[in-house]
């Protein structure tokens, strides 16, 4: 889960939303990326793998923060609260479920939550890179040092710098959060 790294006085003019891409799975606080083509006004977890769909999985739009179906007047009406949402494989054009989110470039630092404690993968905890999953999430695992890696390889593939682990940052975060920023689509 990804959310801004400090409290940001943000109205309803702040967010965007745009219709989810067929059959995808998407939760509030997951990174979100556009497609390609004919899908380029729709959106799709960040990490997934580059397709004819998917232009550049690893440059992130935004950050989810709800969901808007569409009523029978065409106009959109916020739904329940809902964590999450998996939209049927008609979403474009039926359904056309959308997902709200923050443009990524509005917040400098983002919180990230990792599936594991940072130190598990060497040098985790630092600062360094990591590769988005199929699911908009960051794994730890997918850590790589910014010392040993290729400049063209960091631009390229990967989706979050991260400056260390936030609990440097303060007491009220934990080792398997980090602070950093997304390697932006626009």
């Amino acid at each position: 889960m990804f959310r801004p790294y400090k409290n940001l006085p943000m109205g309803n003019q702040d967010y965007i939303s745009y219709i989810i891409g067929n059959s995808q799975t998407i939760a509030i606080g997951d990174a979100i990326t556009v497609g390609t083509g004919a899908t380029s006004t729709f959106v799709y977890g960040a990490g997934t793998a580059a397709s004819a769909t998917i232009l550049d999985p690893s440059k992130v739009l935004g950050v989810v923060v709800g969901f808007l179906p569409i009523n029978q007047t065409g106009s959109a009406v916020p739904t329940q609260e809902l964590s999450s949402v998996t939209v049927p494989a008609t979403n474009q054009t039926v359904a056309q479920i959308r997902a709200k989110f923050i443009p990524a470039r509005l917040v400098d630092l983002w919180l990230a939550d990792l599936n594991f404690a940072t130190g598990t993968t060497t040098g985790s905890a630092g600062p360094g890179y990591f590769n988005l999953d199929g699911n908009g999430t960051l794994a730890e695992s997918s850590y790589v040092n910014p010392q040993t890696a290729v400049a063209s390889y960091i631009a390229s593939t990967l989706s979050f710098a991260s400056f260390g682990v936030a609990s440097n940052f303060g007491p009220n975060f934990t080792t398997s959060q980090v602070v950093g920023t997304f390697n932006l689509y626009i």
